[in-house]
Parts: structure tokens; sequence; C-alpha cells
């Protein structure tokens, strides 16, 4: 009996999968070749729910007379030129912040494998990085240079920003669909250089791509190489791994013939320290590979399990002997909510930055964090008995976090434990220095031990309205926006400050005595607004800015 395509569907993506198109509308199993187009999607068929009914009748819509897709995007604000040699390629690179630079220019080959079109928004000069905090894909910046890449074989387009991997899915600015540029864009470029490409009006979601009219399920996107579960596409190529040798690694793959780790595809060498890294792990160990019940698979070392495997990502992950990471890719260890660093004292910049699930770490040696660490997390608890400094942007917006047990720490940087709105005390007896924003919007905190704390730089602990009592016995600096907005303190003991900088504690209402026997200087704004209080004490003070107790 011939298998009809819900079975070849079921035993390729999985019951679930099968079950959900055919509950969602079975109209979309008659799709022609449907179990091709799926292969590589994954084993979830909700994200894609959408786009596969919009394959039952699809319509490409075409111009009488093609218009020039120079012409058009000048229209649309932009100098555009067509790519025709690697200096051409990478000529936009100027235009890019450092850190933010595409991958494609680490692409030698890139303009010989697809057609390109780069384009420069006319007033790009005036358009700044720094005017954009928050940035969003197709906000000004981040449209304002773009790369528009069509696979010369066809089957594939992507529309590449400015603002790289800082932002999610950049590959696929305006959903890769140059008519959201400017209306007829598609069928100009699809006409000038002869290639097919579909038009569509029902867009794939981030971290899909289409390739060939193959829907791709990736997990990371690394110069322009896109990995999936068990395959990655290098070239427009979908290159399926061996799994009887093979295992991938997030962005690397072990080989068990060889007992050894490998880059995937044709890489740059962006993840040759990655590959030593693993591989200073493995050493001349025995390897092997269990199956868990739940799907997953765990890989041990020498009879230790060092990480769990779920559709090609690490989840779990356990780094023995390592005493300092060097550097990793930007984007590894993005799906592990479980880590282990037991013997590793620093980590580098942009560890773990763009993980937002990790849910446990342990690394009780661990002595310095640097830049960008750990952004987001769902950790609960966080217990790091050696660190002694934490480097800019280190759990930002950690809005799990319940506790922080970190009696050694002295120095933290900025932006740390910003959001952070589910800590309700804080004790870091060593901590001298603190830069700014730290605890921002941290609003349920209700005690607070900084015993040794000297300098705290501006808008630390801003809106915080759970304080009560306030005791810093070692704080000299204070910075601007410190404790605004902390309406129910009611003691308050700075028996050193020296230097108050603008709007410190104002809008606090309950202050009814303030002494203040070291202050020196006070800069605008400084408790206004507190209507309450009626006796100052401040003997030392020379200098007051307007607008301080109004």
């Amino acid at each position: 009996m011939q298998k009809t395509m819900f079975d070849i569907i079921k035993k390729q993506n999985g019951e679930a999968f099968a079950k959900a198109i055919r509950n969602y509308d079975n109209g979309i199993l008659d799709i022609p070749n449907l179990d091709k187009i799926v292969k590589y999607a994954g084993r979830k068929a909700e994200p894609i729910m959408e786009y596969l009914i919009s394959l039952k009748n699809i319509k490409i819509i075409e111009k009488i007379n093609h218009e020039d897709p120079i012409a058009l995007l000048s229209i649309a604000g932009y100098d555009a030129y067509v790519v025709n040699s690697l200096e051409e390629q990478n000529a936009i690179k100027k235009y890019f912040k450092r850190g933010e630079e595409l991958c494609t220019f680490n692409d030698a080959q890139r303009f010989k494998n697809y057609y390109i079109i780069n384009a420069v928004h006319k007033d790009v000069e005036n358009i700044k990085r720094e005017d954009f905090v928050h940035p969003q894909r197709e906000d000004k910046y981040g449209t304002s240079v773009i790369s528009i890449q069509v696979l010369k074989t066809g089957g594939f387009i992507s529309i590449k920003n400015r603002y790289n991997h800082s932002v999610e899915n950049p590959d696929n600015t305006f959903n890769s669909e140059p008519d959201r540029i400017i209306p007829g864009l598609a069928d100009a470029i699809k006409y000038h250089f002869n290639v097919d490409f579909s038009s569509r009006k029902i867009s794939l979601p981030d971290d899909y791509i289409l390739l060939d009219g193959k829907i791709v399920k990736f997990n990371y996107e690394k110069n322009n190489i896109y990995i999936g579960d068990g395959f990655y596409v290098c070239n427009g190529k979908i290159v399926e791994i061996n799994k009887d040798s093979e295992l991938l690694f997030d962005t690397i793959l072990f080989d068990f013939k060889t007992k050894s780790f490998r880059e995937v595809g044709q890489s740059s060498g962006d993840n040759s320290y990655l590959v030593s890294l693993f591989n200073s792990v493995v050493k001349n160990n025995s390897v092997s590979v269990r199956k868990n019940v739940d799907g997953t698979h765990s890989f041990f070392v020498g009879g230790m399990p060092i990480a769990t495997l779920e559709n090609g990502t690490i989840v779990a992950l356990t780094l023995p002997g390592i005493r300092e990471i060097t550097e990793v890719p930007k984007n590894f260890g993005k799906f592990v909510r479980y880590l282990s660093l037991p013997d590793t004292e620093i980590l580098p910049n942009n560890f773990f930055t763009v993980n937002l699930v990790l849910a446990e770490l342990n690394a009780p040696r661990l002595k310095r964090i640097k830049k960008n660490c750990f952004n987001i997390t769902a950790i609960k608890e966080l217990k790091l008995p050696e660190l002694e400094e934490l480097g800019d942007n280190c759990f930002f917006s950690g809005s799990d976090i319940e506790l922080i047990n970190a009696p050694k720490l002295k120095i933290m940087g900025a932006n740390c434990f910003k959001g952070a709105v589910k800590l309700k005390s804080l004790d870091l007896p060593k901590l001298e220095k603190m830069n700014a924003n730290c605890f921002l919007y941290n609003t349920g905190i209700s005690s607070l031990n900084l015993p040794n704390l000297r300098i705290m730089r501006y808008n630390c602990f801003e809106y915080n309205r759970g304080l009560k009592k306030l005791e810093l016995p070692k704080l000299e600096d204070m910075g601007t926006n410190c404790f605004l907005y902390n309406s129910d303190i009611c003691s308050l003991s700075l028996p050193v400050l020296k230097y108050m900088w603008d709007n410190c504690f104002a809008n606090n209402t309950k202050l009814k005595m303030l002494d203040l026997p070291s202050l020196e200087e006070m800069w605008s704004g400084c408790f206004r607004y507190n209507d309450g209080l009626l006796i100052l004490e401040a003997p030392k003070l020379r200098d007051m800015l307007p607008y301080c107790f109004e």
C-alpha cells in the first residue's frame, strides 16, 4: 500500500508535526512535494503553518514593464550599486560599527555565488549609531545600509542590515521581501538578474529560511552558514551530517572516527578557539553517546557527562579543567539551560550573551567575568563564591534572579542586574565600586547591605520603592539619580559621603531627619519634593546647586 503524505511526514518530522498540519488544515497535505518542502523544517509545524497555507495558491505578481532596481532604490532614498568584485562587495564595511560587521565581509567567494546589491541611504552620514540605544531590525539606522543578496542558482534571497547580529535575524530584514523597500523592487531584481525567486504574502518566522523551495529551520547562523538539526547550509546547499559518525554541537561538529571536533562547513575560522577548547576537554579520553528517554543525547568523556544535546543544540554543558576561557562566538550556548564550569576563573567578553534560557550556573572558582556576559537569564539563585570582578552589562535584565551570593565581589560594571525585579535583598559585603545603572528598576529590594561601597555611579537603585532604611557607611561619591523615586526611605546613614550628584533621593516623602556630616558638594535637584524633611545637618557643605530641597 502506498504511503500517504501524512505517513511520510509523520516518519520524517514526527507525529506531532504531521497531526498539527492535519488538524489545522488537511488541505495542506495536498500540496505537491510537501514532504520535500518540510524535510528540514524541524519538529514543530505551528510556526510555519500560515506559510504552508499560502503554498496552496501561490501568486507571483509580475509587471509588464520591468523597472531598473538601482533606479527604484534611488527613489526609495538609497545610492545603490550591483556588486561585481570583492572590493565592491566590502565597500560598505566603513559604515558598520565595529563588532556589527556583516559576515559577508569575511567571505571572499560571496559575490561569486550571489547576486548582490549594496544600498546606502543618501542621508547615511546623519544617521548615527549612538542615537539608537534600543536597536530594532527595521529602524532607521538598521535599514540605512542594506545588502540584498540573491543566490545565483535561484530559490534564495536575503536582505542584511547595518546592525547584523545586534538584532534578531538580521539576514531577514524587511522579511527579505524587496517590495517592502519599494513596490516593484522584487520584480525588478528578478528580471535584472534573470533569477527566479518567489514573491510571497506570508513570511517565514525568524530562524527559518527558504532554500530552493524548502523550508529550513536553523538554530544558528555563522558566516552565512546555517546550522540545523543534523544538517547545515553552505553556499545555498543543504549538507546532511553522517549521523553514524558525526554529532552536531551548536556550531561545531564531533567526528567519532577521529575523536575530535572541527568547524562546520567552509567556515572562516571564527570557531577555531571553540574547537580547540572542546578538543582539550576530550584529549585522549574515551567518548560515548547515550540516547535519553526524552529524545536528547548525552555526550560522555572518560565516563563523565560533558554535554546534553537536543536537536543538535547544547542544552547542558560541563567544561572541566579549563582555568580561563579567552573567546567564544557571540551566539555560542544560545540554548544551554545548565552550565558547569568547575575550574574556570576567568570568562571572556560576550560569553552567553544571547542566551535567554540559562537556569543554573555552577562556577565555584570563577573570579572575573568580563563585559556583556549572561545578559538575560532564567537563573533564580546566583551563587559565585569566589567572584571579585563583574564587567559591564552582565546579568542585564536578569528578571528572574531572587538571590545573589557573591561575598567576595569588589567591582561591578555598568548595567549589571538591571531590571531584576524579583530580588528582595542584596548582601555584597566586599563591594567597593558600583558603576552606572546597576539595579535600576529593581522595585522590590527591601534590604541592602553594602558596608564597603565607596563609589556609586549614576542611576543605581533608581525606582526602587522597597527600601525603608539605608546605611552606606563607607560611601564617598554618589552619582546622578541614585535612589531617585525611592519614596519609602525613612532612615538614612551616609557618614563619609562627600559628593552627591543631581537628583539623588528626589521624590522621597518620608524622610524626616537628614544628617550628612561629611558632605561637601550637592548638585541640583537632590532631595527635591521631600516635603516631610524637618531637620538637616550638613556642617561641611560648601556647594549646593539649585532645586535641592524644593
